[in-house]
């Protein structure tokens, strides 16, 4: 018979082996309709309750007798500080931070509390052997490298440049092979960064925030000179989980856990180097 959703398929017997992206969303929405938008959307989260005002999402391996909870933090996040008095503009969307990789029983309890406490919604993949001991491969060589010492959206994982919670979570999902196109392309937010608008590190002078604030009410077009940022949504994530679960996409056999679990054990481990090329000119600038 032919499966044309074959992610769709749960196994019917029991398997050990899985990866569990816990996603918890922002307070309050963060709008990326335009630059004044997204500033006045993300003050409204500093007053959030909380340590993840901006959300934030967990990356749970479970591989045999090995369980790890990981993520990536920013040590010192304070976007809004650098945007008004450090003169970065909508180059802050550039910045990069001093990050570190989150492990231990802190961050397990601070998972299982936010799984009763907020509206958590998870993203589960059952692996095979192989596909577990290439995740945790990677997670030894990050942690090997320090790879997390910088955080930011632009960074990306696998260039060990360190890189957002979320995009360190979806990471794994590409080391083991288990990454859809179609689901990244969901993931995945994009604009164009006026470099009007934007100080350090895209331009050297400095960007006045009452210019920046009045005057940056769209994002760039292609025509204009611009800085393009893409990087993976935790928010377009969150939602995507959700239209899938309305559309009864597989549910999870553990109901302690709200959101989708496929079954990628039966596609053949990603083989090659885990690690890919450095290729970004603009995060050479920044590289601790």
């Amino acid at each position: 018979m032919k499966i044309i959703f074959p992610l769709l398929a749960i196994s019917i017997g029991a398997h050990a082996d899985n990866i569990r992206l816990n996603l918890l969303p922002p307070g309050q929405p963060l709008d990326w309709s335009t630059p004044r938008s997204l500033f006045i959307s993300a003050l409204k989260n500093r007053w959030e309750d909380g340590g993840r005002p901006f959300g934030h999402v967990y990356t749970e391996i479970n591989c045999g007798e090995k369980k790890v909870v990981t993520s990536t933090r920013c040590k010192n996040f304070n976007p809004i500080s650098e945007f008004v008095s450090g003169g970065r503009g909508l180059g802050i969307l550039y910045h990069t931070y001093e990050g570190e990789l989150e492990e231990g029983p802190a961050l397990q309890k601070e998972l299982q509390e936010q799984r009763h406490d907020r509206k958590m919604l998870s993203l589960e993949y059952k692996l095979n052997e192989d596909q577990c001991a290439r995740m945790l491969t990677y997670l030894d060589e990050f942690r090997a490298l320090n790879a997390g010492r910088s955080y930011g959206l632009p960074h990306r994982p696998l260039f060990a440049e360190g890189g957002t919670d979320v995009a360190f979570a979806v990471s794994f999902l590409d080391v083991a092979g288990v990454l859809q196109e179609k689901d990244r392309e969901e993931w995945w937010n994009q604009v164009n960064i006026p470099l009007a608008y934007s100080g350090p590190p895209l331009q050297d002078e400095t960007a006045n925030f009452i210019r920046v604030l009045f005057g940056a009410t769209e994002w760039a077009m292609e025509k204009e000179k611009h800085k393009k940022l893409q990087f993976y949504d935790t928010q377009k994530m969150y939602a995507w989980i959700g239209k899938e679960m309305q559309a009864g996409r597989s549910g999870c056999e553990d109901k302690n856990v709200r959101g989708i679990c496929l079954d990628a054990s039966y596609l053949p481990v990603k083989k090659g180097s885990i690690w890919q090329q450095y290729t970004d000119p603009a995060y050479q600038k920044k590289k601790p």
